[in-house]
């Protein structure tokens, strides 16, 4: 994890969309507490296979939309943001943001709004919107990315995507 420098040190960390699990490995070895949540039971399934023997761990199958998480001292939504509905994504922005403690961090990422993706089932942000975004953060790394590529499965897209590092102020 290239952030890793940044990182607070170990408390309680909160991966919201966990998919796989592959993040959870890497913060149990570094001495946290890991809340994975995801939406999938498939995902879930296959997190927990993934890291069979480690303690630390807790997995919830559920929308993190809708669920209550603990404060916590780092919180991670790689690619999960995105799929936060338009109509959802403030409420959803202000308690994650409600729930990490003074000093804590959010990686990950958000949609912008001329990415291929945005849509009113795929929460973004405006270039105007950054800075409600960023209200109660100072960003460490925030980085708006525009320009061609492909998704995971090798189509053609246009992304729109902000890179973030936040730290809870």
């Amino acid at each position: 994890m290239q952030a890793e420098p940044l990182l607070p040190p170990p408390g309680l960390a909160v991966d919201l969309g966990c998919g796989v699990g592959h993040s959870e490995r890497f913060l149990v070895e570094r001495g946290w507490q890991v809340l994975a949540i995801d939406l999938l039971p498939e995902a879930i399934a296959h997190a927990e296979a993934q890291c069979a023997g480690l303690d630390g761990i807790e997995f919830v199958c559920a929308d993190f939309r809708t669920c209550t998480w603990p404060a916590n001292q780092l919180t991670l939504g790689f690619n999960a943001i995105f799929f936060v509905p338009t109509a959802d994504f403030w409420q959803v922005w202000e308690s994650l943001r409600e729930r990490l403690t003074p000093g804590g961090l959010f990686i990950g990422q958000v949609l912008g709004s001329q990415d291929d993706w945005a849509n009113e089932a795929m929460g973004s942000i405006r270039p105007e919107e950054e800075e409600q975004l960023l209200a109660g953060f100072s960003p460490l790394h925030f980085e708006h990315v525009t320009r061609p590529g492909r998704d995971v499965f090798g189509r053609e897209k246009h992304w729109d995507v902000y890179h973030c590092i936040l730290q809870r102020t």
